[in-house]
């Protein structure tokens, strides 16, 4: 498995995916495996074949967030912008502390046109994430530009 991460961080998405392949033909019942598999998928465009492997490992681990949020940006790269929000949700119920969730459900939100929750959800991203995180500015212009087109929430 190591030499799976190692080649993910390298952005080896061919070698890590076939590596992962190789895993999985030898231990189908791993969900980290095929959620490894599922993320070089997700780095060489195969987004329908990531989305099988997230299944998969939802399947064997149904309590762990990231799996939920990968499976969510599998399905926005995919334009299926509903069901990631759904994906995101779940991922933010189990671990409701985590920016970047909320900033995944922020992004498909807008793609909706649900632009006050998307607001919302940029909000909550900018609380929790730490200043010098890149997405934390990424949410901060989207925040903005959904504040200059008139979004504004009442409260």
């Amino acid at each position: 498995m190591l030499q799976g991460s190692e080649r993910l961080r390298a952005q080896d998405w061919n070698g890590a995916e076939e590596f992962y392949s190789r895993a999985v033909e030898c231990d189908p019942e791993d969900w980290a495996t095929w959620d490894g598999r599922a993320l070089a998928r997700m780095g060489i465009g195969n987004f329908s074949g990531a989305l099988d492997d997230f299944d998969r490992a939802i399947v064997l681990n149904h309590s762990t967030a990231t799996l939920h949020d990968h499976h969510g940006v599998a399905l926005a790269k995919l334009c299926r912008y509903q069901e990631a929000i759904s994906d995101f949700s779940r991922a933010i119920t189990i671990s409701p502390g985590v920016g970047g969730y909320h900033f995944h459900r922020a992004q498909a939100r807008e793609h909706c046109g649900d632009l006050s929750a998307a607001q919302s959800d940029y909000e909550k991203a900018i609380e929790l994430i730490h200043p010098s995180d890149f997405i934390r500015q990424i949410a901060l212009q989207r925040l903005g530009a959904l504040r200059a087109r008139g979004v504004a929430r009442y409260y």
